[in-house]
């Protein structure tokens, strides 16, 4: 179909990867408005959400390399599974014996705002580890999520960001509308 229109494959394979996805935040609390999560079409609804979350991964790893700027496509998908398998056992060893750690001293200290602090800066520096190396910043981001998710304390931390919600999904669109009027408007 690419061709017929004239659209070069990798533009239309990115193309695809927009049009495929929907924004998890917005339908589950649709869903939940509607107090429709736990009905057969709710239940499929979000199966397909975290399908589409999992499935992004691959997709922003793949995205650098629709633009064709390396020749040989072999050497730089090995690179990207070498840091990837890098950063997994960096993550790994993080998740299982530094992370539960930190959190248990900070939790020790009753103080919330430490907690919460504790939360965004581990995010963040998971964020940045993976930005450092050349992957994408979103990736991070998603790894941090997986292990304060796991940890003993992912409720506290779910319940204290939880009002931010809100906020982050408004800042998400405000920032990707800036992005695309500056790539596409004058």
């Amino acid at each position: 179909m690419a061709n017929i229109i004239g659209i070069p494959l990798n533009t239309a394979v990115f193309i695809g990867f927009l049009f495929s996805l929907s924004s998890t935040a917005i339908v589950l609390k649709i869903l939940q408005e509607k107090g429709e999560i736990s009905s057969p079409h709710g239940r499929i609804t979000v199966a397909i959400l975290i399908f589409q979350d999992i499935i992004v991964v691959p997709m922003m790893l793949l995205t650098p390399l629709l633009t064709g700027q390396d020749e040989n496509i072999w050497n730089t998908l090995g690179i990207l599974l070498i840091k990837i398998i890098g950063v997994l056992i960096i993550i790994y060893l993080l998740a299982i014996y530094i992370v539960p750690k930190i959190f248990q001293l900070v939790v020790s200290t009753k103080n919330q705002e430490l907690f919460i602090l504790t939360t965004i800066v581990f995010c963040f520096s998971v964020a940045w580890l993976t930005s450092a190396i050349g992957l994408s910043l979103a990736l991070g981001a998603f790894f941090a999520g997986l292990i304060i998710s796991e940890s003993d304390y992912s409720h506290q931390a779910t319940a204290n960001v939880l009002p931010f919600r809100e906020i982050f999904i408004s800042f998400f669109f405000y920032l990707c509308g800036i992005f695309i009027r500056s790539k596409f408007c004058c």
